[in-house]
């Protein structure tokens, strides 16, 4: 009999991760501890200790103060020159690359301790774009993020853009889109996945209930059909949230 080899899903966030696997058709999240099903996406290499610590570990030293280097959002690297280039880590010389993987075993590790088995394939999310649309730097940004899951020990990687990947559980959607809008799912908007617009499943139930009132663009993004309502996003965020309301009370001038 075959050796049982499954397959992993890894959120490699800016902020935070998350790693799940399925047992019986039923999605879990793996535990990072008693409570947190995601990782901090945070480095700290300590100078004293001379010790590399990831996530809340990194968080806390950051916090009191320790002397070292801290890293975070070393997603946004992923495509630039940067990523290739070594650079002084506490006793070693290393890429990002190398940094990447470091984390991302550590994630892969996880998964192994509660399946009891190698985990060697893993899908990994991606956003649409990493750069921008047509920026040069989008097709090395992919090839850097395989790279980064090679060092990390996985022999098989395959990648989902973001949305779809939230879009591919119907059910959720299909409840999410109910509970925002009442009874018309396409009335309202729903936040399905950590990308710069908002992303809908083209589900029968909702074709059934929008018939052809929904006035959004369709397009094909691999083998799921998605609709984008361009809205939102971080400039929107910043603009119209950030800044003109919070920041006002504690100084921030909006024009």
């Amino acid at each position: 009999m075959a050796p049982f080899r499954p397959w992993i899903g890894i959120d490699f966030g800016t902020s935070n991760s998350a790693v799940a696997y399925v047992v019986s058709d039923v999605p879990r999240l793996v535990h990072f501890d008693a409570k947190a099903q995601t990782l901090p996406t945070t480095f700290f290499f300590d100078f004293e200790t001379r010790e590399s610590l990831i996530g809340e570990p990194a968080n806390r030293a950051l916090l009191d103060g320790l002397e070292g280097r801290f890293m975070r959002a070393l997603k946004r690297v992923l495509g630039t020159t940067l990523m290739h280039e070594k650079r002084q880590i506490l006793n070693e010389r290393l890429t990002f690359v190398e940094i990447i993987g470091s984390f991302l075993r550590k994630l892969k590790e996880r998964a192994e301790a509660e399946l009891g088995v190698p985990c060697t394939r893993v899908v990994s999310g991606r956003p649409v774009v990493f750069h921008g649309q047509n920026d040069p730097r989008e097709e090395q940004a992919e090839a850097d993020l395989r790279a980064c899951y090679d060092a990390a020990g996985f022999t098989e990687v395959r990648f989902c853009p973001e949305p779809a990947a939230a879009a591919s559980y119907p059910d959720r959607a299909t409840r999410s889109l109910c509970a925002a809008s009442g009874s018309n799912p396409c009335a309202g908007r729903t936040h399905l996945a950590g990308s710069d617009h908002f992303t809908l499943r083209q589900l029968a139930e909702i074709r059934r209930c929008c018939a052809g009132s929904c006035s959004v663009n369709l397009s094909i993004r691999g083998h799921v059909r998605l609709w984008h309502i361009l809205s939102g996003g971080l400039d929107r965020d910043c603009h119209r949230i950030v800044i003109c309301r919070p920041f006002q009370t504690i100084g921030r001038q909006y024009r």
